[in-house]
């Protein structure tokens, strides 16, 4: 695998957040990063990458969501202005070890949909085709 570039590392507590104005697109873009669990899952969803909007009050309605499923996989979803949600979902053969990373890509188009793809691969897709 590649050299890996420079990153952060968060307990399981803590929120990693920056004002982003102009970096997010809603029409269409492309949000990808390397993770790692650093300790074994089990049948517990949670969280691993959220966008959202400095005056949401709510978390479960933020407009982008990458989670951990609790099935051996992951869930991505954009919920758009009128909380209509787009959701996909992927379990892996194997989850990886807590000591080796997993490349997430969510890429979505408002005219063409979401795909979501797993170290390199699409592994779901769900909205419009062409």
């Amino acid at each position: 695998m590649a050299q890996r570039e420079r990153g952060f590392e968060c307990a399981n507590s803590q929120l990693m957040s920056y004002w982003a104005p102009g970096n997010i697109y809603a029409e269409r873009g492309t949000l990808a990063f390397s993770w790692r669990s650093r300790c074994p899952v089990g049948p517990t969803a949670f969280p691993i990458f959220r966008v959202g909007y400095a005056d949401h009050s709510s978390w479960d309605m933020v407009w982008l969501r990458i989670d951990y499923n609790g099935r051996g996989g992951f869930d991505a979803f954009v919920t758009d202005i009128n909380l209509a949600r787009i959701r996909v979902s992927y379990v892996m053969p194997k989850f990886p070890r807590p000591d080796e990373w997993v490349h997430l890509a969510l890429n979505w188009d408002e005219t063409r949909g979401i795909r979501f793809y797993v170290n390199g691969a699409l592994a779901a897709q769900a909205g419009q085709r062409p």
